[in-house]
């Protein structure tokens, strides 16, 4: 009995603890160095400071393009429309923002932004 208890919570162990699990990254509060218009959709990408190239810790979809992060132009216009707000207000105000990165998957294979916070 003792050993089949033992092998069961191993095996949950390891089923939630597995790539498919993944939760949605936050990158903690820091300034925004850039911003730049992904010149085929009506999007933004967004480069924070000290993060030259996007750590997997802040990438949990394992998105290819790792050079900043990305609003997705597949949300809704209203959603769009706040998100780019934020950033811009935000780096003109020299206000710090966090991020949350979407789990799930990538936009144009960067990491998606789910949310904006500012601090």
């Amino acid at each position: 009995m003792k050993k089949s208890t033992l092998g069961i919570a191993f095996a949950l162990v390891s089923f939630f603890c597995s790539p498919a699990f993944a939760a949605n990254a936050f990158t903690g509060y820091l300034e925004i160095v850039q911003i730049r218009q992904k010149f085929d959709q009506n999007s933004m990408i967004v480069v924070l400071d000290g993060i030259t190239t996007v750590p997997s810790n802040l990438n949990p979809a394992s998105c290819s393009v790792t050079s900043g992060f990305l609003t997705d132009p597949i949300n809704d216009d209203a959603i769009l429309q706040l998100q780019h707000s934020m950033l811009l207000s935000a780096m003109m105000a020299g206000r710090n923002v966090e991020l949350v990165i979407d789990d799930s998957g990538c936009a144009s294979n960067y990491p998606r932004i789910l949310g904006v916070r500012l601090e």
